[in-house]
Order: structure tokens, then sequence, then C-alpha cells
């Protein structure tokens, strides 16, 4: 990877990483970095060897992760983090950590 699809990768999760707990749209982040879409997927990929969707929900995960060490309520912890529902962060969160944002709680706070 040259330096400059370097910088790129880096202004690219620079906006996400501004932006995801919006809906972050691929056309939005290609218009913002001038580049096309399958280069922005590309680069992307090259760089952290995942997704873009990928990357976004891994952000969302460890949020919510944060979020449960301040013993806010799970369904809130969901909300604050982008996730649609309390059963898609727990699927995400599952994937992620192998157990869910309850058992994470009860593990910390028992």
């Amino acid at each position: 990877m040259n330096k400059s699809s370097f910088d790129l990768a880096g202004k690219i999760a620079k906006y996400i990483d501004d932006n995801f707990l919006e809906e972050v749209l691929l056309e939005d982040i290609s218009w913002h970095v001038e580049i096309s879409v399958v280069h922005l997927l590309r680069v992307f990929k090259q760089k952290f060897g995942l997704p873009i969707h990928a990357y976004i929900l891994n952000k969302k995960v460890h949020l919510a992760k944060e979020l449960l060490c301040k013993n806010i309520s799970i369904t809130e912890v969901a909300h604050m983090s982008g996730f649609f529902d309390q059963s898609h962060l727990n699927r995400s969160f599952k994937r992620v950590f192998q157990l869910t944002p309850k058992e994470y709680q009860k593990n910390i706070f028992s």
C-alpha cells in the first residue's frame, strides 16, 4: 500500500469514526474523500483487513461495552450505541465478545 492509499484509508476511518452513530452511506464517504465507492471499499479493506460495515459494527459494539460498564440499561445502551434495537445489540455483542450484554454486565456488577 503506497503512502497516498495509506493517507486515504486514514481519512476514510476518520470520517467513519466521527459519524458511525449516524447512518453512514458509502456514497457519503466516497464523496467526502473524493473517490469512487469501488475504490473506497478496496482501499479500506486493504488497510484494515475488514469491510467498512464490519468496522462500523465493531465501533458500535465497543461503545456499547463502554456504556455497559457504566451500569446503563441494555435498552438504553442499544439506542446510545446506534443499534436498531436490543436484539441487534445482543447478536452483535455476542458475536464479538462471546457473551450477551446482560451476561457482561452481570459479570461486572456481581
